[in-house]
């Protein structure tokens, strides 16, 4: 097993216990898809840990390093942007297509963060 593996395994295993937290305040703990439904994982409570937002930055950092999706990247980015008001379907882009133009401007982003 590998160096990010293996530290993947231990931060998602030793936070599953705390979903009494999240459920009590869903603000300071954040529900995490072991196997991340863009790598075929489902929503089923086996499947799931209780991160705070900076661990599930870290853990989707870790994701990418090991099997470099897509799906990880984009989670990063969406994570790191601090948008208390305007997640999911509140956002005023909901739902909007991306033109051509903006994606390929945030696939460089994207590549520029990655390659750091």
């Amino acid at each position: 097993m590998g160096l990010f593996l293996r530290i993947y395994t231990n931060l998602v295993e030793s936070k599953r216990n705390r979903k009494d937290s999240w459920l009590r305040d869903k603000k300071s703990l954040e529900r995490h898809h072991i196997v991340p439904k863009h790598n075929g994982g489902k929503n089923e409570e086996s499947n799931y840990t209780y991160l705070s937002r900076r661990e599930h930055i870290i853990a989707h950092w870790l994701l990418w390093r090991i099997f470099r999706k897509n799906g990880d990247r984009w989670a990063i980015c969406r994570m790191s942007k601090v948008r208390p008001y305007y997640a999911g379907k509140d956002h005023p882009s909901w739902g909007k297509p991306l033109s051509e133009d903006h994606k390929n401007k945030l696939m460089d982003r994207l590549d520029e963060i990655f390659t750091m």
